[in-house]
């Protein structure tokens, strides 16, 4: 509507994630037609690296299996109430909080993706049975508890956080040294912006 307004309108956006599940590139059929800088190849991601932008990621093959073989797809993604319903299993969860305290025991500031707001707030209780200083934040809390907790997790009062689509975009603190993602996806975007 504004192009028929303004005939010379000019629309920019700025994503690092170009592209969406079940849509692809965001130049394909939409509002923007050209990249004009994409930083979203490997190439460009080692030289983020080299000059000290981002950090290189150390995957570590998890023993702990998570079950989805029966989960549905809804809109080119998992879905969220069968997905929940299946990775949150007091069994897994045990298994996957006494794996991730093994791989992060020399670690100081852990970053938690859960599958789902009960999710987040079991594996949070677990972290903290083991001894872990850990808390969740999701959309059922205030956004004044949301915000107290994120802060107290970057004032290291908390050496946990685990979150349900809080933090997937925008999220920057650089002490993170260990991600567990509890969250299985199809989406790239998603987990690209996971793993910051």
């Amino acid at each position: 509507k504004l192009s028929a307004i303004n005939p010379n309108l000019v629309v920019i956006g700025l994503t690092a994630t170009p592209y969406r599940t079940g849509q692809g590139l965001l130049t394909e059929n939409g509002l923007f037609t050209d990249l004009a800088v994409d930083l979203t190849n490997m190439r460009q991601f080692n030289q983020l690296i080299d000059e000290g932008f981002m950090c290189t990621l150390i995957p570590k093959r998890t023993n702990t299996q998570i079950d989805i073989s029966k989960v549905g797809i809804t809109a080119g993604d998992f879905n969220k109430h069968q997905l929940e319903a299946a990775v949150d299993v007091r069994d897994t969860n045990y298994l996957a909080c006494k794996e991730s305290i093994e791989y992060g025991s020399d670690r100081n500031c852990w970053l938690v993706f859960a599958s789902g707001v009960a999710h987040a707030d079991h594996i949070a209780e677990m972290f903290c049975n083991f001894g872990i200083p850990s808390a969740a934040v999701h959309s059922k809390m205030s956004s004044q508890e949301r915000d107290k907790r994120i802060q107290d997790f970057k004032l290291g009062k908390l050496r946990c956080v685990v979150n349900n689509n809080v933090l997937t975009t925008g999220f920057d603190h650089p002490p993170i040294d260990l991600i567990v993602v509890l969250r299985p996806t199809m989406s790239t975007g998603l987990h690209v912006q996971m793993l910051g």
